[in-house]
């Protein structure tokens, strides 16, 4: 398997829990736990490896037919599963005669109604930002392949993380004491300051100092968690983490 699939094997996985995720968030509604499901794929693959077990996962198309067959339980898995079993040992030799253009439509109509297109107007609204990785990722799914689009969509996302660490939101306030002393006051909007934002606060400082004039500087880290200290390359920086 290594040999045939390469790198690519490192997406099987992480295709296999964000499958499994999606469907559990589609079909399970919103008190679905991510943490939970992922240790139960997990531990259903190891034991499962024991026992020459195919890997186990969620298939979207099968768990879309039984919601809306209007399944309920899970012995609608077992209907399943002996459909299947009779599927392979007696009707095999008869697929070769249905068209895939059947097999597909037969799937479309089974997940089309997962298709969200509605949220595209409020993400557009709120945060055009956030439609980003999407679109990355049904874009390349249609182009290059499933594996790639949602990889794509991965670093995508993890991209504009990065970005909103590195570049966090200030505010420069200029205030004075009771002695009538004037400072600048420099807040973080949130506590997302890490050290790969050191360059970025350095500059706000240093045009915060040309438009005030050369005035005390406070930053107020009263929402920040924690600090650390790094040797930067002239004097020492406390760095947020």
């Amino acid at each position: 398997m290594v040999s045939e699939l390469g790198v690519n094997i490192a997406l099987v996985p992480v295709i296999a829990v964000l499958g499994n995720v999606a469907i559990s968030k589609a079909f399970g509604g919103s008190g679905i736990n991510p943490t939970k499901e992922l240790v139960a794929l997990s531990l259903s693959n190891v034991f499962g490896s024991f026992f020459s077990s195919i890997p186990v996962t969620g298939s979207f198309s099968r768990s879309a037919v039984n919601h809306a067959s209007g399944v309920k339980t899970p012995i609608g898995g077992i209907y399943t599963g002996t459909l299947v079993l009779l599927a392979l040992g007696l009707l095999t030799p008869y697929f070769q005669y249905i068209p895939k253009a059947a097999l597909s439509a037969v799937i479309i109509s089974a997940v089309i109604f997962m298709i969200e297109y509605e949220v595209i107007r409020p993400l557009w609204r709120c945060n055009k930002r956030e439609l980003i990785p999407g679109a990355v990722t049904f874009v390349l799914s249609l182009v290059v392949g499933v594996e790639l689009g949602l990889l794509a969509g991965v670093l995508a996302d993890l991209a504009f993380v990065v970005y909103r660490t590195a570049r966090p939101v200030l505010t420069v306030d200029v205030t004075s004491t009771s002695t009538e002393v004037q400072y600048i006051v420099i807040r973080p909007r949130h506590s997302l300051l890490y050290f790969p934002a050191v360059e970025w606060v350095r500059n706000v400082i240093s045009k915060a100092i040309k438009k005030h004039g050369n005035i005390p500087i406070v930053l107020d880290c009263r929402i920040v968690h924690g600090t650390s200290m790094r040797r930067g390359s002239r004097s020492w920086l406390l760095i947020p983490f």
